[in-house]
């Protein structure tokens, strides 16, 4: 031990034995405004330990803070360690609150706010620092999966310091708000590991992930969007904006309008196509591209059977539906006259 160490130690003891001589009756009078508590914080964060102390109040006190190593760090506002250098600091805003600088996994652990004239902890607790460190987020702002692949995320945390089970950390997934199954491992004792998986379902499509890494007065938190890719499904077919089921067979009088339409659920968006045969035509024509189609000014000739087909780079072969439309004279222009299911 250096010189200048044993005299700040005795400087210390020395003060130590001149108050507690002040105090014959061993009482303490000790004010506490806020008293100790468990606290976590992030690894290379700062950290700041509770023992507010009414100075006015206790006029004759000896306030002693013990490291997690069993070592004094400061008597009242003075910091009496020198092991590490600038690691602890006394509250002025606070007294006696301690401050650790860049907190590591070595800080945490057991301390001691100590009444040095009655040889107890202050507040009647000994707090406990919980030192936290997360691997990096696992995941983006949006994340891109197929339809049927699996979906799988891992989030981890390096811990210590923790009082007893109670304030391990907690990792929790949940979709759109709703918590989800995860598998939680702590193979290693102070490393928690959670790995969430998931089949790709278009139903979840545009949907947040959000994984929550919680202890004592910590939340840290990660997400991403799923953009759940999946094949152009049959398209819905539209009559003049009115839902038509597949196969329907319509009536419009001659020299209507009339405007087709098909909505196909996909992501990536598809690609549509309509195509025209007569009734008694077998193969259909050229395809026209887009997902409407506008008929103005109909004639005898335009009766027949419409195709749909909606397709994206998921799919194989095309998806299709199909509607008949039947030509007469008189009538009310622009009206379903009737609808037949095949």
């Amino acid at each position: 031990m250096n010189a200048s160490k044993m005299h700040m130690e005795y400087t210390n003891w020395i003060f130590i034995i001149l108050i507690c001589l002040t105090k014959a009756s061993g009482q303490s009078d000790i004010v506490l405004i806020e008293g100790p508590q468990d606290r976590a914080v992030l690894s290379g964060q700062n950290a700041e330990l509770t023992c507010h102390i009414d100075t006015i109040s206790s006029a004759d006190h000896l306030v002693q803070w013990i490291g997690n190593s069993g070592e004094q760090i400061s008597i009242n506002d003075r910091v009496t360690t020198t092991n590490p250098h600038h690691k602890y600091s006394i509250s002025t805003e606070k007294s006696y609150n301690l401050g650790l600088q860049n907190v590591v996994l070595d800080d945490a652990g057991k301390y001691t706010c100590n009444d040095v004239l009655t040889g107890t902890p202050i507040g009647d607790l000994e707090p406990h620092l919980v030192v936290l460190k997360p691997a990096l987020c696992p995941m983006s702002g949006t994340t891109s999966f197929i339809q049927n692949n699996t979906i799988t995320f891992e989030w981890s945390v390096t811990y210590a310091g923790e009082r007893d089970d109670s304030e391990k950390p907690t990792i929790t997934w949940t979709l759109n708000g709703i918590e989800q199954t995860a598998t939680p491992d702590e193979t290693t004792p102070g490393v928690l590991k959670s790995r969430y998986t998931k089949s790709a379902s278009s139903v979840d499509n545009q949907k947040e992930l959000y994984c929550s890494l919680s202890v004592l007065n910590i939340q840290q938190h990660c997400s991403t969007r799923l953009n759940i890719q999946y094949p152009a499904r049959k398209p819905t077919l539209f009559v003049d904006g009115n839902n038509i089921p597949d196969q329907a067979i319509l009536q419009r009088t001659v020299g209507t309008n009339v405007q087709l339409k098909g909505e196909s659920l996909a992501n990536p968006t598809p690609t549509y196509t309509w195509q025209f045969r007569t009734t008694y035509d077998p193969n259909f024509g050229t395809e026209e591209f887009g997902d409407t189609k506008q008929i103005n000014n109909i004639q005898f000739n335009q009766a027949g059977i419409y195709r749909c087909c909606a397709s994206n780079y998921l799919n194989g072969y095309r998806e299709c539906s199909e509607l008949t439309i039947e030509v007469v004279e008189g009538g009310n222009p622009g009206l379903i006259s009737r609808i037949l299911k095949l």
